[in-house]
């Protein structure tokens, strides 16, 4: 039997394995403890079970979405992993687990939100007339961007550091849905019911306006003094946007 080794009052083998030596953690972790966190076990002589329990898989949705806040607000290089730890109640090691790193957890940011957006997309009906397709696409970006504040404001910084990861998320998930939508334009362009233009162009500058009220919460609310989260607001700024684009 290897000594042990004694730390803070407690004896530890000596033969640790290498990845329980998480990073940046004040304690050594043992990997059973670290499995058990996130909801994996594994039995004596049989493989790891990679199904995440649904305990664990909350924990990654608080991780999530307290990174997006965070990267929101600070950008990738003012963001830390403590401060997204403390904000989703997750240990540092079980970050480090789902995650990889910083760089990893990034990835995963736009992965989800840009993934979840794409499946509400998806679920439009494409029987209906492009008019009505893209009405719905809008209307898709502009209640998203509301449920998710910080979602525009990340793709905003995610746009500024594009990583190889991102971009393959990008292309997965928002390059079909700017397909869709400019498709939608040129249709209504040919049949005089939108002004011509790149269709392309057109698609982003419908994105940037449906997030206005999202992106600009607080400057709104200090010029107009209206609230933005009051569904009142929202129903105004959404006839705004069906009055210039869709009912002329």
């Amino acid at each position: 039997m290897p000594p042990a080794i004694r730390l803070r009052k407690r004896a530890i083998p000596a033969t640790i394995p290498t990845f329980a030596l998480l990073v940046n953690y004040p304690r050594i972790v043992y990997l059973k403890t670290a499995q058990a966190m996130i909801g994996r076990e594994k039995t004596k002589g049989q493989p790891m079970n990679t199904k995440i329990s649904p305990r664990a898989a909350r924990m990654r949705e608080r991780i999530l979405a307290a990174a997006l806040a965070e990267f929101a607000a600070k950008g990738y290089d003012g963001a830390t992993i403590r401060n997204i730890a403390a904000a989703s109640g997750a240990k540092h090691p079980i970050i480090d687990y789902h995650f990889g790193n910083k760089e990893g957890l990034w990835d995963a940011v736009i992965e989800h939100c840009v993934g979840e957006l794409a499946k509400r997309i998806e679920s439009i009906s494409k029987k209906a007339d492009s008019r009505s397709v893209l009405k719905e696409i809008v209307r898709t970006f502009f209640e998203y961007d509301m449920e998710n504040k910080a979602f525009h404001r990340f793709m905003i910084q995610a746009s500024a550091r594009m990583s190889l990861k991102g971009r393959k998320a990008i292309k997965k998930h928002v390059a079909p849905i700017i397909e869709l939508q400019s498709k939608c334009i040129k249709d209504c362009q040919n049949s005089g019911q939108l002004p011509k233009g790149d269709p392309i162009l057109f698609s982003y500058m419908l994105i940037g306006v449906s997030a206005v009220l999202s992106s600009l919460t607080s400057e709104i609310e200090f010029v107009a003094k209206k609230k933005v989260d009051s569904s009142k607001t929202r129903q105004e700024y959404w006839k705004i946007i069906e009055g210039v684009f869709f009912d002329n």
